[in-house]
Parts: structure tokens; C-alpha cells; sequence
């Protein structure tokens, strides 16, 4: 049984990285030109690019979550990866409570990936407090579908 959690650890250590090094929030701000869906504000910036760089943030503070996930995975850190896990429950409810993205295509996959991260963050810490490797497994099989979401919002907000 404890080789099965090793190896549950390990597959959500290796769905944390790829999902890590995903990491597609630029260091500048995007043009008005990278969302032609979303309008623009009398400021001459674009509402989406206005919502990013308001939000933009949780990105970086999301794939460090997915980091430190994978990284704690990797050295069968099990007590490491639960408060890894927590910390990305609550950086999720973080972001639940921003506005909506102004844009509805990109709020639809924004929450999507809300909801698989919340379900992966819960998955682990239960998976790690059970020694539930099926648990585990179920969090790695969401941590490896978030990165379809990560990489399809990046896409529709142009930053891909």
C-alpha cells in the first residue's frame, strides 16, 4: 500500500510540473490587441487587459501553488504537499472572488479551471490524509487537465 502512495505522489508531482511550466502570464502588461473581443475603456485600455492587470497576479501566485505541488510530490513530502495543496484550495477561493473576467469566453474557462483546481486541492489533501492513492491519482488526473484549461485561457486572452 505505501508504494501505491509513492506512486500517486509521484504521478501528481509530475501533473504539478507540467502544469508548472505552463506559466504563460507575461511580465508586461498585454496590448488592447491581444483581446479584440473586449472592450475599451475610456481609458484606451481594453476591459480584459484592464482585469488582468488587476488580477493578473493569481497566475503567478497559482503556478507557484502548482510548484511547490510538484516539487513536494517529487520528494515524497507528504506533510509538504497537503499544505501545498491547501495553499492552492485557498488561493483558488482567492480568486473565486474576483470579478468575472470581461470577456465570456475567457470567464467560462477561468472558472472551469477554478473548479478543476478546487477539486484537485481537495483531492490531494484528502488523498494525503487518507493515504488514499486513488485520491491521489484522481488529483493528478485534474492537476494534467488543468493544463488544457492554463493553456486555452492563454490562448483566448492572447498570451500564448
Amino acid at each position: 500500500m505505501k508504494r501505491i502512495i509513492v506512486v500517486a505522489i509521484i504521478a501528481v508531482a509530475l501533473a504539478g510540473c507540467t502544469v508548472s511550466t505552463g506559466s504563460s502570464y507575461p511580465s508586461t502588461q498585454p496590448s488592447v490587441a491581444s483581446t479584440p473581443s473586449a472592450g475599451v475603456s475610456s481609458g484606451g485600455v481594453s476591459s480584459v487587459a484592464q482585469w488582468e492587470m488587476t488580477n493578473g497576479p493569481i497566475f503567478d501566485t497559482i503556478t507557484s501553488d502548482l510548484q511547490s505541488i510538484g516539487t513536494t510530490g517529487t520528494n515524497q513530502d507528504t506533510v509538504g504537499m497537503s499544505s501545498a495543496c491547501t495553499q492552492l484550495g485557498l488561493d483558488v477561493t482567492t480568486a473565486r472572488g474576483f470579478s468575472p473576467i470581461p470577456d465570456p469566453t475567457a470567464q467560462g474557462e477561468w472558472a472551469s479551471l477554478l473548479t478543476t483546481l478546487a477539486s484537485a486541492s481537495q483531492d490531494c489533501v484528502n488523498g494525503v490524509a487518507q493515504s488514499n492513492s486513488g485520491l491521489l491519482q484522481q488529483s493528478a488526473h485534474e492537476l494534467d487537465t488543468s493544463t488544457t484549461e492554463i493553456n486555452a485561457l492563454s490562448h483566448t486572452l492572447g498570451l500564448s
